[in-house]
């Protein structure tokens, strides 16, 4: 395929002029597209007096992605280009109505193999979308034929879409959920004209073969940047499968060991394959890897006490000045060190989660409702605002431990900037829990450590220290 170049002339933003003629024929257009034939399918349309099938594809196609932080290009392929060549105008939009334009061309001819390629020369904004048509007049052995699109959609792919959230691949589940599995993945972007739902699959084999559940249709959920959904397992496994992803110094138990339910339940010690898929604006997106966990009493695992995996960090503020940037900084015991100030040779140990930025990250060992404080979090440098919740899914549902604090102060005989805030998970109904989410609730603008400057999370209680029938089963 050869990219058609662009001409300067026709390919600018529009002056002010321009956009009063586009308006116009933009209107003129829009009264004309419910007697034109739109081509939803391949992303083309066809019109006129034509009554044969569009033979016009396009890339994006209708309700189609480009990458972000990319050059918006478009291409129209038509594959009756022997006995109908076309010479095509295209314009970019900013809105749905096609009354913001951005760019526009015209004059495309196709190149031997049917096919126009623009270069719009705009770079594509992550999670939102863009507008776009084309019109094309074809030479047929009757004479001249016009085709209009009507007005297409392309959106932008969210930056690291459809990531598994719950359970983490190669992750666990408590035995305690083990009926109704809570699955959830990062949401595949946030843009009010789009409608987005997701369809869950669960499996008792790596193949696929055996279903153990499903559901389809589960509506995006707006306030979180994650989609869940509680599946009930609708046929009952069959086969323990061990797999044993434990922490290191954990113990395997047997495999075959049920819990008893009334209803079909997931096996304790086996484990379990999941995918996931989106579907935006009703076109179904490609499904997900398969994603793997098993499902475990809680109280037997028995790995460190301090944080060991990053579920998700969530920043929706971006401030663009922050130097650490890297969660897994948070990850182990306490062990931040140098001059956060110091912009050519940062500070090391710690993350800076960002202004109203939400960090999720699953402890080593459960944390257990002991006497007193349960759970420290280590904060370098400063003393930040934050709440902190607590769940047993990757997911939730979370529990707040208690009111919101200032994060950083120290006690006798602890020197700065290594300061700490405790919470007690007495302060919620869960009597232990695996996964800890910090959200900063600091409201100030950015700089180089915006946000909380998490060094290390760790638990003061965990399960390691009581009998297993703390967790249950």
């Amino acid at each position: 395929m050869r990219s058609i170049s662009m001409f300067s002339s026709k390919n600018t933003s529009l002056n002010h002029k321009s956009k009063s003629q586009l308006r116009r024929l933009v209107t003129v257009v829009a009264a004309l597209v419910s007697i034109t034939i739109a081509s939803c399918g391949g992303g083309g349309g066809g019109g006129g007096s034509s009554s044969k099938p569009s033979t016009i594809t396009t890339t994006p196609a209708m309700n189609g992605f480009v990458s972000p932080d990319s050059e918006i290009v478009i291409t129209i392929s038509n594959s009756d280009y022997a006995k109908s060549p076309g010479v095509y105008t295209i314009f970019l939009y900013d809105d749905g109505g096609g009354f913001a334009p951005l760019a526009s061309i015209d004059a495309l001819v196709e190149d031997g193999g049917g096919n126009v390629v623009w270069q719009t020369g705009y770079t594509a904004q992550t999670n939102r979308s863009y507008y776009w048509q084309w019109s094309g007049i074809f030479t047929t052995s009757k004479g001249t034929e016009t085709r209009d699109s009507g007005i297409l959609t392309m959106h932008v792919k969210k930056e690291h879409a459809m990531e598994p959230i719950s359970p983490r691949d190669n992750g666990y589940l408590d035995v305690n959920l083990a009926a109704t599995p809570r699955l959830a993945v990062k949401n595949l972007y946030t843009y009010p004209d789009a409608t987005v739902s997701y369809d869950f699959e669960l499996y008792e084999d790596a193949a696929l073969t055996k279903k153990l559940g499903e559901q389809t249709g589960v509506a995006q959920i707006a306030e979180e940047p994650y989609t869940y959904f509680d599946l009930p397992i609708t046929t009952a496994p069959t086969t323990p499968t061990a797999k044993w992803l434990g922490l290191e110094g954990d113990t395997p138990a047997p495999s075959e060991d049920p819990q008893p339910s009334a209803a079909p339940a997931l096996l304790k010690n086996s484990s379990y394959f999941w995918r996931a898929r989106a579907v935006v604006d009703g076109t179904a997106m490609d499904w997900t890897p398969v994603y793997t966990f098993t499902v475990r009493n809680f109280c037997e695992i028995s790995g460190g006490r301090y944080a060991a995996h990053i579920i998700d960090w969530t920043h929706d503020r971006n401030c663009q000045q922050i130097l650490r940037d890297n969660p897994n900084e948070a990850l182990g015991g306490p062990n931040a060190a140098g001059w956060y100030g110091n912009q050519n040779s940062p500070g090391v140990g710690f993350v800076s989660i960002d202004i109203g930025g939400t960090l999720i990250v699953e402890m080593g060992t459960p944390v257990y409702n002991g006497g007193g404080y349960d759970i420290r979090i280590y904060q370098y440098v400063s003393q930040e605002p934050m709440e902190v919740f607590v769940a047993q899914s990757e997911s939730g549902p979370w529990y707040q431990m208690g009111p919101w604090t200032y994060c950083g102060f120290l006690d006798e005989g602890e020197t700065a900037p290594n300061g700490h805030c405790d919470f007690d998970l007495g302060a919620t109904p869960l009597k232990y829990a695996k996964y800890i989410k910090i959200k900063d609730i600091e409201d100030a603008s950015c700089y180089t450590t915006a946000g909380a400057e998490i060094d290390a999370v760790t638990a003061l209680h965990s399960t390691a220290s009581v009998g297993t029938s703390v967790c249950g089963q």
